[in-house]
């Protein structure tokens, strides 16, 4: 098994969607924003996924909990500016 690239309670953002079998019927999109709450292998896919809590979904009061492959993510480097 190939290291996980994140790890439970990172910040992620999607990038891509590119394995629609995979993605079957979830409703988060590319530029979601949420927060690592598992890791694991995805079966057939040769790669890491991870399920996510996504913040739009919650707020908006739809399932919110998505796996998600490595692939798709990118950490979510927010910027807090102070002035």
């Amino acid at each position: 098994m190939r290291k996980h690239k994140f790890k439970v309670g990172d910040r992620v953002r999607v990038i891509r969607i590119d394995n629609k079998a995979y993605y079957g019927d979830a409703t988060f999109k590319i530029s979601d924003v949420g927060t690592i709450r598992a890791c694991s292998r995805a079966i057939g896919c040769d790669q890491n996924d991870y399920v996510v809590i996504f913040d739009p979904l919650k707020a908006n009061n739809k399932a919110y909990e998505w796996w998600v492959l490595e692939s798709w993510l990118v950490a979510d480097n927010q910027v807090m500016v102070c002035e």
